[in-house]
């Protein structure tokens, strides 16, 4: 079976006010770099989430804790969602975007008072190994 490399690349520019105008002088980048390599498995989806959801649950196979090993999770929403990772907790509130490195077998999904889409796209396997940049000031 082929295998696959996936990389992600995330850039942040920092910009300021000039004294003489009104438009932005950029100041400075910060650039973060996670590769994985021998991806086996992936799992992608778009969702469209109901307002009002209470830990929903978000099943991510086929990767997961029966595939144990590295992955890659990006999660992308349009409307603030928060996050957990048990169905009695939330991990994170007020989420759009989230890149994660780690092995997860589903997320617990709690949404606003609007209908969200999500975007949901996740690399790894057995084998799968991910390397991340380091972090330069």
């Amino acid at each position: 079976m082929a295998t696959l490399t996936a990389r992600t690349v995330i850039t942040t520019e920092l910009s300021e006010p000039t004294a003489f105008a009104s438009t932005q002088r950029t100041i400075g980048y910060r650039t973060a770099v996670m590769d994985v390599t021998g991806i086996d498995r992936r799992h992608a989806e778009v969702q469209s989430l109901s307002a009002g959801l209470s830990a929903q649950q978000i099943l991510l196979a086929p990767l997961g804790v029966s595939a144990p090993g590295s992955a890659l999770l990006l999660l992308q929403t349009d409307q603030p969602i928060d996050v957990g990772l048990g169905a009695s907790a939330t991990l994170l509130s007020g989420l759009k975007l989230l890149l994660f490195n780690g092995v997860v077998s589903s997320l617990y999904v709690y949404t606003g008072s609007q209908v969200t889409t999500l975007l949901l796209d996740l690399v790894g396997g057995s084998n799968a190994v991910v390397t991340v940049s380091r972090p330069v000031p």
